[in-house]
């Protein structure tokens, strides 16, 4: 409204003063929201007991930055020292499993990654929590395949960077608050291969340990339905195990909706197989809705396609598998060499 058209100017002598009471004013509610704002927790630091997607979508990332993890190819030292810093930034005593290996007509040296949290029941027996570190190119779509070439494009963000992240993001969170039960993180070499890595670690470390059971973790870093979708692979003694972890991911990962169960697994095409071959309660956990999601094993796994979101789900139902009290009866005996 214009001055001198019904609108009352404040006496010139007052002017000064209530200027000055509303700077006064203005300048308390600033200090007021800026102590709020120190005070108020930083959104991007996710409580200590919850997976941090972005972490887990920077080690994707990291991974798949190698081009490939081949079992044969000339970055695989690259590879191993990142993962051995990771692993050394939790906390975790690393140790290693070498063996020989012929991939194709090249005769390699792989290599396990793995470590122990140690529970507060010494005397419990160990879950394993197993992913496979290296990738490969089945040369789909007119790619060379990594066998042709080791070091043809192969970033496996999918396959398996997420299984990977998800394993490093748990063992972080178990080792914060341990949970009863002591619990075995195996980073398995040459998977693409047979499972050898999983296969050499239960003929050698394995044999020594009192391990009650096992989930594998591979490719769970992609949504390829709505709503979000996981599936668990089991046969025999790991049926009772694979009923409770959907049990147990539909109470720890309210946004995965679909938890289809595969319990006549015969193929056993990852790291879970040998575990099941050697009597041992096994499951492996990937991204659903379709069978295995094979269809990315070349140039095209890149990390742009992971979903922070199922990468953290992944996790969650992880931690909670190693803290349950009511797992199923552990297997009876320690693990033997699984047949090739």
């Amino acid at each position: 409204m214009e001055p001198g058209r019904g609108a009352r100017s404040a006496p010139p002598a007052r002017r000064p003063a209530i200027a000055a009471r509303a700077l006064s004013a203005v300048t308390a509610l600033a200090a007021l929201a800026a102590l709020a704002w120190l005070l108020a927790p930083s959104p991007a630091a996710p409580p200590p007991d919850r997976p941090d997607a972005a972490r887990l979508v920077a080690d994707v990332e990291a991974l798949a930055g190698f081009s490939t993890r081949f079992a044969a190819s000339a970055r695989r030292p690259e590879v191993l020292a990142w993962l051995r810093g990771r692993l050394a930034a939790s906390g975790a005593a690393v140790r290693e499993q070498r063996f020989p290996l012929r991939v194709g007509e090249r005769e390699t040296e792989q290599v396990n990654l793995w470590a122990i949290l140690p529970g507060r029941d010494p005397g419990a027996p160990l879950l394993v929590l197993v992913a496979h570190w290296d990738s490969v190119n089945e040369g789909w779509e007119g790619e060379t395949p990594s066998l042709v070439d080791p070091e043809s494009p192969a970033p496996g963000a999918g396959d398996n960077a997420s299984g990977v992240a998800v394993l490093l993001e748990s063992l972080r969170l178990l080792a914060a608050r341990p949970p009863r039960r002591g619990v075995v993180v195996l980073f398995a070499a040459a998977e693409e291969m047979g499972q050898a890595g999983s296969r050499a670690w239960l003929a050698g470390p394995g044999r020594e340990l009192p391990v009650g059971w096992a989930l594998n973790v591979d490719q769970v870093g992609r949504s390829r339905s709505r709503p979000r979708a996981l599936q668990l692979f089991t046969r025999g003694p790991g049926i009772g195990l694979a009923l409770r972890l959907r049990d147990l991911g539909r109470a720890a990962c309210p946004g995965v909706r679909g938890w289809r169960l595969h319990l006549d697994d015969r193929l056993g095409k990852s790291d879970h197989g040998p575990f099941l071959a050697a009597g041992l309660p096994a499951v492996g956990l990937s991204e659903g809705p379709g069978y295995y999601p094979w269809e990315d094993q070349g140039a095209g796994d890149v990390a742009a396609k992971a979903d922070p979101a199922l990468l953290a789900a992944a996790a969650r139902l992880v931690t909670a598998t190693a803290r349950d009290p009511g797992l199923p009866p552990p297997a009876g005996a320690r693990p033997q060499a699984a047949p090739r």
